[in-house]
C-alpha cells in the first residue's frame, strides 16, 4: 500500500516542481545543470570528459571490480541538473559500486543517431580502460530506452561482458502516441502536455519504428539477462508490459518487477520511505546480478 508520506510527495510535487522540459521544449534547448560543491563532495563525483563531453563518476572505479554504467533520463530534453545527481549518488551508495554516468549529447545537438553513438563509443571506453570489471548497464526513462539500444548495438562479444541490464520505467515503443496513455493522479514527473514534443523532438527524420527509435522492435532475444523495472501508474507502463511480451515471445530471459500504486521514476526521485524501499530493492537486485552479498 501507497504510504501517506509519498501520497503527500507526490501531491505537492505535482503542484510546485518545475518543468524543466516544457522549458527545453519552448526554447529548443537541452536544460543541463552542473554538480555542486556540496554534491561532489557528498557523492565522490569525478568530472571526466569523453569527446568534449562531461561524465560524471560517482565514486572511484578499479579494474577488475564491478561497476554500473547509468544512463540518466529526462526525455531527451534535460540531462544531468541537480536532482539527478542526488538520485544517482543514492543509487550508488544503495548498490555499493561505482557508477558512471555520461551527459550524453541529445537533440537539437545531435539526432537520436548521434546519440547512440556517443553511448555506444563512451561504454567501449569505459570497457577499455576497466578491461577485467563486469559491469551492468541501466537507466530510467528516456535513460532506460538508451539501456537498451545501447546493449543491443554491442556486438555478441562485447555482451557476454555485460552482466546484466536493467532498463527502469523505460519508453520502448516511440510509434505510439503517448496521448493515449492514462494519465493518473499518482503521476507527478511526467506532463501530457509535453510528451507529444519530447516523441517529435526525438524522432526527428527517423520511422518511428526504427530500432533507436523504438528499441522494442529491435533485437529481443539475444540480449544479457534483463530486468525490467515498471509501476502500474505511470503512463509508460504500457511500455514495459509490450518489452515483456516481445521477451516472452523470443525467448530472452528477463524477469519484470511492477510497483503497484506508483507514478514514473518514483524509486529515484522520491526519497520517501516507500521510494527508499524501492531503490533498495533495485540496488539489491543489481548487486545479486553481480553474485555480490
Amino acid at each position: 500500500m501507497v504510504g501517506l508520506i509519498h501520497r503527500t510527495s507526490v501531491a505537492l510535487a505535482k503542484k510546485f516542481l518545475p518543468d524543466p522540459m516544457a522549458l527545453g521544449l519552448k526554447e529548443n534547448i537541452v536544460i543541463r545543470q552542473t554538480p555542486t560543491d556540496g554534491q561532489i563532495k557528498k557523492h565522490n563525483i569525478t568530472v571526466e570528459t569523453f569527446q568534449d563531453r562531461p561524465v560524471f563518476v560517482f565514486d572511484a572505479p578499479k579494474n577488475g571490480a564491478p561497476l554500473l554504467y547509468f544512463c540518466h533520463g529526462g526525455g531527451f530534453i534535460t540531462g544531468m541538473f541537480k536532482e539527478y545527481y542526488e538520485a544517482v549518488g543514492r543509487l550508488q551508495k544503495k548498490v555499493g559500486i561505482p557508477v558512471i554516468c555520461a551527459d550524453y549529447p541529445m537533440p537539437p545537438e545531435t539526432d537520436a543517431r548521434g546519440l547512440l553513438d556517443f553511448n555506444l563509443a563512451c561504454f567501449r571506453h569505459v570497457r577499455e580502460t576497466y578491461p577485467d570489471s563486469p559491469i551492468i548497464i541501466s537507466g530510467d526513462s528516456a535513460g532506460g530506452h538508451m539501456t537498451l539500444t545501447l546493449t543491443q548495438a554491442l556486438t555478441p562479444k562485447e555482451r557476454e561482458a555485460v552482466s546484466a541490464i536493467f532498463p527502469l520505467f523505460a519508453v520502448t515503443d516511440m510509434s505510439r502516441p503517448f496521448d493515449d496513455a492514462p494519465y493518473h493522479k499518482e503521476e507527478a514527473l511526467l506532463k501530457k502536455k509535453n510528451m507529444a514534443g519530447v516523441r517529435d523532438r526525438f524522432i526527428g527524420a527517423f520511422d518511428k519504428k526504427d530500432p533507436i527509435i523504438s528499441p522494442l522492435y529491435g533485437d529481443v532475444n539475444n540480449l544479457p539477462p534483463v530486468h525490467i523495472y515498471s509501476a502500474d501508474k505511470d503512463p509508460l507502463y504500457q511500455d514495459s508490459l509490450d518489452l515483456e511480451a516481445a521477451f516472452k515471445a523470443n525467448g530472452q530471459e528477463h524477469t519484470h518487477h511492477i510497483f503497484e500504486g506508483y507514478g514514473h521514476d518514483f524509486i529515484l526521485f522520491f526519497p520517501t520511505p516507500d521510494g527508499k524501499k524501492g531503490l533498495a530493492r533495485l540496488a539489491g537486485h543489481m548487486r545479486a546480478s553481480l553474485s555480490l552479498k
